[in-house]
């Protein structure tokens, strides 16, 4: 199973992320009626093969987490929002199955996917003399998008399997949902930055100013 996956699977998957990357020129119709659609039913491929082989395959357990990672931070919204979707599909299929060193590695996934999701460009220093915005707009989009998605996963295992799960499992994902809300916060305050950032077009069809207000929300209603 090491040879396959690292011979077979994870080959399959850099070349779907190549073609579905933010710099490959391909056609946008393409992209979201074959391109994503593929990646997907590999991704769920990939679960149910697990799911069937888990005695076998679930040393791998962390190179699936990897790849799924790989997934959830890639600089496509919707190979990121496939990414999620996979982590759920797995954690799904580890419910019954999961042990505590096992929910321990997801935890550890969990977080880092937050961590690398979050949208770090709305905490750069903004030049208001500047016409321009210090970012590529629709990757930090993309970024919130995904990190809504990924405290809705959290949340959902937590309900779920926080009784089956070590204290430190536990306490590694509230620990992410408070870094989330407090990173959240600290920009909802930042009334200046949201103000420019909405003179230069960032979620420019919104009524109010940009914001992180769900993500705040959510993710306090979780830690």
């Amino acid at each position: 199973w090491h040879l396959v996956f690292a011979g077979v699977l994870m080959p399959l998957f850099d070349d779907i992320h190549f073609q579905l990357s933010a710099d490959n020129q391909l056609d946008r119709q393409w992209i979201a009626s074959v391109g994503a659609p593929t990646c997907l039913a590999a991704l769920t491929a990939l679960i149910r093969l697990c799911d069937a082989h888990w005695t076998a395959v679930s040393p791998l357990l962390c190179d699936v987490l990897k790849l799924i990672d790989t997934c959830t931070h890639h600089g496509s919204e919707q190979v990121a929002r496939i990414g999620v979707e996979g982590l759920k599909q797995l954690l799904a299929m580890l419910g019954p199955k999961g042990t505590p060193e096992m929910w321990l590695t997801v935890a550890q996934a969990a977080r880092r996917m937050l961590a690398e999701s979050m949208p770090q460009e709305l905490q750069c220093k903004v030049d208001t003399t500047s016409a321009a915005l210090p970012f590529q707009s629709d990757r930090v989009v993309g970024q919130c998008v995904v990190q809504l998605l990924l405290i809705d996963a959290v949340r959902a295992l937590l309900r779920e399997r926080a009784a089956e799960m070590p204290g430190e499992a536990v306490q590694l994902l509230l620990e992410a949902m408070q870094e989330s809300q407090q990173f959240a916060t600290d920009f909802n305050v930042d009334t200046s930055t949201r103000i420019h950032l909405k003179r230069l077009g960032f979620m420019a069809d919104m009524r109010h100013l940009p914001g992180l207000l769900k993500q705040e929300r959510e993710a306090t209603t979780v830690a």
